[in-house]
């Protein structure tokens, strides 16, 4: 099994909550960054990981 993948922004207050889980746990994870905010808005991919759109997705 890898290390867990987090999808999200940083400045995402719950995407920041799974991050301090992880870390409080000692897991090595990856974070890919995800601007829902972006002014093409969503990712066409990241539906792939979170069918609403929403941060974080967690693989």
């Amino acid at each position: 099994m890898g290390k867990p993948i987090v999808y999200g922004a940083d400045y995402s207050v719950y995407v920041r909550i799974v991050r301090l889980v992880l870390a409080e746990k000692g897991i090595d994870y990856e974070l890919v960054p995800v601007d829902v905010f972006a002014a093409e808005g969503i990712p066409a991919w990241y539906f792939e990981h979170h069918p609403f759109g929403r941060i974080p997705a967690f693989e």
